[in-house]
């Protein structure tokens, strides 16, 4: 005979701190929500219900997480319990008196040294981890998306610089670009400054740093395209957003495992 129970790992955030929910059975022993399915649930349901039924709190489920432990009972039947995570936010969570004895709200060490049986201390290592590979993700795309905002203020400076010069100056195709490579390169050091170097915490470091980089990139990419637009005869406006792509890329790289790397995950 055989029995499946769902679950989930529920935790809330405090002061940006991630709390576990445990609870204490009648046996005396901490763990996670969980219970039996009823007539026709799903494991996804039936997990909801027993959480609200325990906890007295209604939670997110996220599934992508899930692990199943297999035991046996002390009455021979085999077992299965289910967990997935579950995230709540401005409720309290209350112990159900005809469901549990207690309930706390813990932060990850102090959850591990109560936890009774080592499966489910294994399980909970397993969530904190995936919980914290979302969260460096999450940073990852807002670093990103940051990056690129900014990026795009100084891009327009050095395009719309690039086409006066060109069209209305009539000047060549390098003196165009670092004449207008140097005034976008400007605006991040002076005007944009406090954006660009909001994350580095010793600013002044972080310039020299981002400066060393264009030392570096602006002969080369002037020398590679003068050769490009003169010699080969490509168009200049294509080049000029082909060096600016290959600056937006290389920038942001070495920006982020160089200059802010480490800054990066931290608040």
């Amino acid at each position: 005979m055989s029995e499946i129970s769902a679950g989930a790992i529920v935790y809330t955030k405090e002061n940006n701190e991630i709390r576990y929910l445990l609870i204490r059975d009648f046996h005396g022993n901490w763990g996670f929500p969980k219970g039996h399915l009823e007539n026709d649930e799903t494991l996804k349901e039936a997990a909801v219900r027993e959480i609200r039924e325990e906890a007295g709190i209604d939670i997110l489920l996220d599934t992508s997480f899930r692990e199943d432990l297999s035991y046996v009972m002390p009455d021979g039947i085999d077992k299965t319990s289910v967990y997935f995570l579950g995230s709540f936010e401005h409720q309290d969570p209350s112990p159900q008196p005809e469901e549990v004895q207690e309930i706390r709200l813990l932060p990850y060490e102090e959850a591990m040294d109560l936890i009774t049986f080592d499966n489910m201390k294994e399980t909970l290592v397993k969530a904190d981890a995936y919980l914290k590979q979302q969260k460096g993700i999450s940073k990852d795309l807002i670093q990103t998306i940051k990056f690129t905002l900014f990026s795009v203020s100084a891009g327009a400076i050095q395009l719309g610089s690039f086409a006066l010069l060109h069209e209305i100056l009539k000047l060549g195709w390098w003196p165009s670009y670092l004449i207008s490579l140097i005034l976008s390169v400007l605006w991040n050091f002076t005007l944009n400054r406090n954006f660009t170097f909001q994350s580095a915490s010793n600013v002044p470091v972080a310039m020299a740093k981002v400066f060393a980089y264009y030392c570096v990139f602006t002969p080369l990419s002037t020398y590679i395209g003068n050769y490009l637009t003169s010699v080969l005869h490509i168009n200049d406006y294509l080049v000029t957003l082909g060096n600016m792509l290959v600056n937006l890329v290389t920038e942001f790289l070495y920006q982020k495992y160089y200059v802010f790397k480490d800054t990066l995950h931290k608040n």
